[in-house]
């Protein structure tokens, strides 16, 4: 038996898909996730007058802000574990 969602459940749907098109390569700045943030709370206040839906956003968006949030960290431990270009003085001091 297939049990077809309502329209207001294939929206979230949406709306969590479109979210995650729009921050998939965001930098991480503070900017960012304030964006990301409101965005996600715009989205879940539609949802209102849903409770069925609205359990559903808040799952999408939090699964949401998990998945960035770990994003950033990867991005985060690979520009701390690039090596560094270290150069030579030009005088040595001992010569």
């Amino acid at each position: 038996m297939m049990v077809k969602l309502t329209e207001q459940e294939r929206e979230v749907w949406k709306d969590a898909y479109k979210l995650h098109e729009t921050f998939y390569d965001m930098a991480g700045t503070e900017e960012d996730w304030k964006q990301f943030i409101l965005n996600i709370t715009l989205i879940n206040n539609k949802y209102e007058n849903s409770p069925k839906a609205k359990r559903l956003s808040f799952a999408l968006l939090l699964a949401l802000c998990n998945y960035f949030e770990e994003e950033q960290k990867i991005a985060q431990a690979k520009t701390q574990d690039a090596p560094e270009q270290l150069a030579m003085a030009e005088v040595i001091p001992w010569t």
